[in-house]
């Protein structure tokens, strides 16, 4: 029996040495290989691979593991265990973190002062793009991380003209679409709050192509629009995992939803506990360029709206629609050239922004400085940018009526008279009558509120 026990420790202790020969062979291929370490701005460790320059990868990641995994193969023909693996990822974390490299890394987009880098997905190449220009250019250090739904851009072209992607959306008046180019433009900047653009119509009018014709040129995807999750976990996740947040056919916003999607496009701070960790937080910094559709108006709060870019599209007659396949194809061919016109439109931007005076600061100032750039680098005039920006506000005010059976009916209650005073109850009678008399629905999500409670919540929105 001793003896057994003898040559049972012995193994387990020859299996150990032989894990650990194995863990500092490959720390050392790793090493002789050119791989970089450094922490993330939230302390995390990242490793970049000698042939993924662009990209910072966590060094407990799948991708990391496979990386390793495949160069330890190509030397000896075999593999090891995640008991290795564990040993070579601890020591390597201890690597990064006691060298203390920090590097920021960003979701498709990264801007220092005078500027932007575009991830095009490839990890190898990236878009610079100064003041005096655009070209693509080999990354020299990590920038961005990775996510698996993200799909490799079109490599941009110069010669092209912005005003072509009005060929692919259905836009008609001409406010409309200042606003909308603008806004292509503006989603570069990450560093300031973007204006969540809301497309509603009937169906038919191609809300959601209008949505996916910006993803697409923006921030390509296998997942090009979202559905909205009513857990804030998972929608942080779909936050920080998205360049642009576009959410698809929304029939309703609840009040926690609509909140969360305010702070993601003024910027929001948000922890959650790592998984199987009792101390350990996972950090989230987002600002995100939100977008969502709907038939009817979801976005109700007005906080949500002041912040909102609206646009109300018409049914597209069935002379007009285009083959989908064939509308997709000719965009792909044209997009090269509208993603360096984009380019083009951007670097001007960088040159004149400082230089743009608004006489009046709206709600999204620096949306609104950035925007208004753009404007002029299209060619337009500043006024004729504020113009169409005011007319979207008042636009905002009207959506939100025409959205809420409480505002349309207390309006009415008031056309004729001056004021009223009473108890709460009463008026919720008086109200819910109205309603009743004109047809409106009640109860539900978008309908007259049931009870005086309700209808104080809705009045307070």
């Amino acid at each position: 029996m001793k003896v057994r026990n003898k040559e049972t420790l012995e193994k387990a202790a020859s299996e150990l040495v032989k894990q650990q020969k194995i863990s500092d062979l490959l720390i050392s291929l790793v090493l002789k290989r050119g791989c970089k370490f450094f922490l993330d701005q939230f302390g995390e460790p990242q490793v970049q691979l000698p042939d993924r320059p662009a990209v910072g990868y966590s060094i407990s990641g799948a991708v990391f593991k496979r990386w390793v995994s495949g160069i330890y193969w190509e030397d000896f023909n075999e593999g090891f265990s995640n008991e290795i693996f564990s040993q070579v990822m601890a020591a390597l974390e201890g690597k990064s973190q006691h060298e203390g490299i920090k590097v920021s890394l960003s979701n498709r987009i990264a801007k220092t002062t005078e500027t932007i880098f575009y991830d095009i997905g490839d990890d190898i190449n990236v878009v610079k793009i100064t003041p005096s220009g655009w070209e693509v250019v080999k990354a020299e250090d990590p920038l961005f991380r990775r996510f698996t739904h993200q799909k490799v851009q079109s490599i941009p072209e110069k010669g092209g003209a912005l005003e072509k992607i009005l060929d692919y959306v259905n836009l008609k008046n001409p406010e409309d679409k200042i606003l909308f180019l603008t806004y292509l433009v503006a989603i570069l900047f990450c560093d300031i709050p973007r204006a969540m653009i809301i497309a509603t119509g009937e169906q038919g009018s191609a809300k959601s192509t209008l949505l996916r014709v910006i993803r697409k040129l923006i921030d390509p995807s296998r997942v090009d629009l979202l559905k909205m999750r009513s857990a804030m976990d998972e929608l942080t996740q779909m936050a920080s995992h998205h360049y642009c947040l576009y959410f698809d056919n929304l029939s309703y916003l609840s009040t926690e939803s609509s909140d969360s999607l305010s702070g993601f496009v003024t910027g929001l701070g948000f922890s959650k506990r790592k998984l199987f960790s009792d101390d350990s937080d996972i950090i989230f910094e987002l600002l995100v360029a939100v977008g969502l559709n709907g038939i009817n108006l979801v976005a109700e709060k007005a906080d949500l709206l002041d912040r909102s870019l609206i646009f109300t599209l018409e049914r597209i007659s069935d002379s007009s629609r285009r083959e989908e396949s064939k509308f997709w194809s000719d965009f792909d061919k044209e997009k090269p050239q509208i993603l360096g016109a984009l380019f083009d439109i951007t670097s001007q931007v960088l040159k004149i922004k400082e230089d743009i005076k608004l006489p009046t600061r709206p709600r999204m100032a620096d949306y609104a400085r950035v925007a208004a750039a753009a404007a002029v680098s299209l060619g337009y005039e500043v006024d004729g940018f504020l113009q169409a920006f005011e007319k979207n506000i008042a636009r905002q005010n009207k959506a939100a009526i025409d959205a809420s059976p409480v505002a349309q009916t207390i309006l009415e209650f008031m056309s004729i008279r001056d004021e009223w005073s009473g108890a709460s109850s009463d008026l919720f009678t008086e109200l819910s009558n109205l309603a009743t008399a004109n047809k409106l629905e009640v109860g539900g999500s978008y309908g007259f509120p049931k009870s005086a409670t309700w209808l104080w919540r809705k009045i307070n929105l």
